[in-house]
């Protein structure tokens, strides 16, 4: 039977089995020729045996082990694969090498953690030693401090009552005219409240602590350590600040209305009355600073006889030292393990050149897609569908998965 006459075989026959019987005469004949690249090959082929699906396969296979067969007999694929490989050892070796270096850098500040850890450890043994010793910085704080809220404790008593009274008191006549400074300092205040009678009086008194209250709280919010303690601190001031504003309305109102007696007391006049200004001022700031003091003094009695602030922070120095140690160490167990990793592939690697046969699969995959290439470029020549193309490219798929797996 002559080679074109296998080839008119029709589909029917191929699929019951004869594919077989009718290519492997062919194919021991039909090899790539000298001087033909794997495009021409597939072309050549698809044209011989008119594109049939069930050929494709075993010329890919063959392709694949003729390409290896050649690549085992050339010395020099051989040389130039084992050198290829020889440099991905190189390329290791400089690896390993690089996290040798990291992990000698990590076994340094391991070592300098160690000595400050003992260092800081020696410090808190010191200062836990002193613990109840008279601390004069802070009694010297403590003192002066105390000094300084006494003195704003009574400036704010005589303040808040003054315009507590003159605010919310205060009844106009012709023998006492009020002014800015009886407003804020009234030294009659109390005794004028007394003949009110008790409830004024006792409400007079007891209007500054108020605001002593306010910064006794603006102490203890501080001092808290979680970030809503911002927020608890500015509605703090904003309601001392409201409140001193409602004070200085009411004392501006008093002696716009002694002074002019015509018209409503406006806001808009208030915002640009200087008397209510220093009514805010000499009210808001002073609870201010006392609130601060208080703060410096609270402090300072803590540390007393005491060096918890300082015991405080050597613990957590430490405590954040142990962190950093604990994290250094745990990189340096990944270091080995990289290590270990990149000499596990080392070995495999020169296992491969000692004792196998090299194979560049990248080459015999360009040879397998050249082929492909031409063959699908016949298929279109002789008119073949898209269909009939695409499970070509299916097989070719299939077969190159079954192949380099």
């Amino acid at each position: 039977m002559a080679i074109s006459d296998i080839w008119r075989i029709n589909n029917a026959e191929l699929n019951e089995g004869s594919v077989d019987n009718v290519m492997n005469p062919i194919m021991g004949e039909d090899s790539i020729k000298e001087g033909e690249t794997y495009t021409q090959y597939g072309l050549r082929i698809c044209g011989r045996v008119t594109g049939c699906h069930p050929a494709l396969t075993p010329y890919l296979s063959k392709i694949f082990n003729e390409e290896k067969r050649l690549q085992h007999r050339d010395e020099a694929t051989q040389t130039i694969l084992k050198q290829q490989l020889m440099q991905e050892i190189v390329q290791i070796d400089g690896e390993i090498a690089k996290i040798e270096n990291q992990k000698t850098g990590l076994e340094d500040k391991i070592q300098r953690l160690d000595e400050t850890i003992l260092e800081t450890k020696d410090k808190l043994s010191r200062a836990k030693s002193k613990d109840g010793e008279i601390n004069r910085m802070a009694r010297a704080k403590f003192t002066i401090g105390s000094l300084i809220i006494v003195l704003l404790t009574i400036y704010l008593f005589i303040f808040y009552s003054s315009t507590f009274y003159s605010a919310f008191l205060y009844q106009p006549s012709t023998e006492n005219d009020l002014s800015l400074g009886s407003a804020m300092l009234n030294a009659r205040a109390y005794s004028e409240a007394l003949q009110l009678g008790f409830g004024p009086f006792i409400f007079i008194v007891t209007a500054p602590i108020i605001f002593l209250g306010l910064g006794y709280s603006l102490h203890f919010f501080m001092i808290q350590k979680e970030a809503i303690k911002w927020f608890k601190i500015a509605a703090l001031l904003y309601i001392t600040f409201a409140f001193d504003c409602i004070l200085a309305y009411k004392i501006g109102e008093l002696i716009y209305n002694e002074q002019w007696n015509s018209g409503d007391y406006a806001i808009s006049m208030a915002i640009n009355d200087v008397n209510s200004w220093a009514v805010i001022f000499c009210g808001f700031i002073v609870y201010l600073i006392w609130g601060i003091v208080f703060d410096m003094i609270m402090s300072a009695y803590e540390e007393l006889r005491s060096n918890k602030h300082e015991i405080n922070q050597l613990e957590l120095k430490i405590e954040a030292d142990k962190n950093n140690l604990s994290q250094l160490r745990q990189d340096i167990i990944d270091a080995d393990g990289e290590i270990h990793k990149l000499q596990n592939n080392k070995r495999g690697i020169q296992e491969r050149i000692n004792n196998s046969i090299l194979v560049d699969y990248t080459k015999i995959k360009t040879a397998l897609s050249d082929f492909f290439a031409g063959w699908v470029t016949m298929m279109s020549a002789l008119g073949h569908s898209e269909e009939n193309q695409a499970e070509a490219k299916r097989i070719y798929d299939q077969t190159i998965t079954q192949l380099f797996n």
